[in-house]
């Protein structure tokens, strides 16, 4: 099982694949999308971020992730575990 509080939506795009909704970590509220380096680090594409009822995509790698913003993410699950251990 792969829920832990942070995670709010997860769905299977594969047998590896991953569609998550998540709650950002604490370390990186406040952060430049880009300075975290969320996909060399974790391997982890961000898709969207959810603000209110609005989903936005993100086009821009400068938006400051906040923690009332949800980020929709597409990861393998082998990352999402690792991620959750690190959390």
């Amino acid at each position: 099982q792969l829920m832990s509080r942070d995670i709010l939506q997860f769905f299977d795009l594969s047998s590896d694949l991953v569609f998550v909704e998540m709650i950002p970590h604490k370390e990186w509220e406040g952060k430049v999308l880009s300075e975290l380096k969320l996909r060399p680090r974790y391997g982890i594409n961000v898709v969207a971020v959810r603000k209110g009822e609005k989903v936005q995509p993100v086009n821009n790698p400068d938006i400051v992730i906040r923690k009332e913003e949800p980020l929709l993410i597409v990861i393998s699950k082998e990352q999402l575990e690792k991620l959750e251990r690190n959390a």
